[in-house]
């Protein structure tokens, strides 16, 4: 993920495809609207530039989220 979060593995067209909304899942009742992109759940106003992820197997679970302009 280091090497997504610093743009370090893809051309710039696959990042700009790979953090686009694709498509809208939600509007909050606080106006934070969010999106699908490619892997991630991603939203506006505060949350334009972080992503967020999960998975579970049996006996794990994981949540992540990265931020784009912080390190």
């Amino acid at each position: 993920m280091v090497g997504v979060m610093n743009r370090e593995l893809l051309t710039g067209n696959s990042y700009n495809e790979l953090f686009k909304h694709h498509s809208k899942l939600h509007t909050s009742d606080s106006g934070v609207t969010y999106y699908y992109s490619l892997g991630y759940i991603t939203g506006d106003n505060d949350y334009q530039n972080t992503y967020f992820h999960s998975g579970s197997n049996d006996g794990f679970t994981c949540w992540y989220l990265f931020n784009t302009e912080k390190k």
